[in-house]
C-alpha cells in the first residue's frame, strides 16, 4: 500500500472514531490538522500525496474535509507553534509526519 492511501486512510479511520462522540452534531466538513516536519519548499509533496489520497477516497479539500496545514521547519519549537495555533480551531484529527511531532502533539 502507498503512503498516501495509508496515511489518508488512517487519519479517516481516526475520523470515524472522533465522529462517534459527535453524533448529534450536524454534518459538515471534517476539519484536520496537518503538522509537516519540514519546510513547504521541501516538504509540499507530502501534503499533495496527503490530499491526492483523500481526493481518491471521495473526500475533497474545501468540501467534504477542510485541511489546516502547519510546517514545523525541523524545530520543536515550530511544533509547538502549529499545535497552538490548530487545537483551538478543534480539529477532528491530527496527522503529524515525525515521531517528535507526535511527541509534541
Amino acid at each position: 500500500m502507498n503512503r498516501r492511501i495509508f496515511l489518508a486512510c488512517l487519519a479517516l479511520g481516526l475520523l470515524g472514531i472522533a465522529s462517534a462522540g459527535h453524533a448529534q452534531q450536524a454534518p459538515g466538513p471534517y476539519r484536520i490538522a496537518f503538522v509537516e516536519a519540514g519546510d513547504e519548499e521541501a516538504n509540499q509533496h507530502f501534503l499533495d500525496a496527503f490530499i491526492a489520497g483523500l481526493r481518491e477516497l471521495g473526500y475533497v479539500s474545501g468540501k467534504s474535509v477542510v485541511v489546516d496545514v502547519r510546517w514545523a521547519r525541523g524545530q520543536v519549537e515550530g511544533f509547538r507553534s502549529a499545535f497552538a495555533e490548530l487545537i483551538p480551531l478543534k480539529p477532528d484529527v491530527i496527522v503529524v509526519s515525525s515521531t517528535l511531532g507526535a511527541v509534541e502533539a
